[in-house]
């Protein structure tokens, strides 16, 4: 029931589907990096081949929905989990090291399918298209993260939006209603 509970919180909760309905894909599609760091501690606790071949294809499908994911989320809790895990189970690293192996593996293959024609794209310059020329519109401001949104009907009424909230989340009614 807990885990029932848990998942419909993550499904519909308003910032979700805010994004969802805003077009930010890589924000809703962060389920299989939930299931890579399930497999990542379930793995480290002495869970055999088959939860790391699971382990493996969601973390290659977690580097395939979303580019930035891999280096905001997947390579640091990755290196959190194999740090503190590694320390906490080093006495028994025989039972995880081979299972731990087995899901990097899977999804490094993975994740090669889906990184190789972007590398050769841009060793040989034909990404072009991607370059920045100039001011960025929506670029990462550390404030967004304490920011209410301006958007929100409670938060505004009752005063509470600081004077830079409309600057750090803009005044566009779709990129704002994804941050409520």
């Amino acid at each position: 029931q807990a885990t029932l509970l848990g998942g419909l919180v993550i499904m519909a909760f308003p910032t979700r589907l805010g994004h969802a309905s805003a077009g930010h894909l890589g924000i809703i599609t962060n389920y299989w990096r939930m299931l890579y760091l399930w497999a990542l501690l379930r793995v480290w606790r002495g869970a055999g081949w088959r939860t790391a071949v699971l382990g493996g294809i969601s973390l290659g499908l977690a580097l395939a929905t979303a580019l930035p994911a891999l280096a905001y989320e997947v390579i640091p809790f990755t290196l959190l989990f194999v740090g503190g895990l590694a320390w906490h189970y080093r006495r028994q690293w025989r039972t995880w090291l081979r299972s731990a192996l087995i899901l990097f593996a899977v999804g490094g293959v993975l994740a090669v399918f889906f990184y190789a024609p972007l590398v050769l794209a841009s060793l040989r310059g034909e990404l072009d298209y991607l370059r920045d020329t100039g001011v960025v519109l929506y670029s990462t401001d550390l404030l967004a993260y304490v920011t209410p949104s301006p958007f929100n009907p409670l938060i505004s009424r009752l005063g509470l939006i600081p004077a830079w909230g409309w600057d750090v989340l803009g005044s566009a009614a779709n990129e704002g209603m994804a941050y409520l």
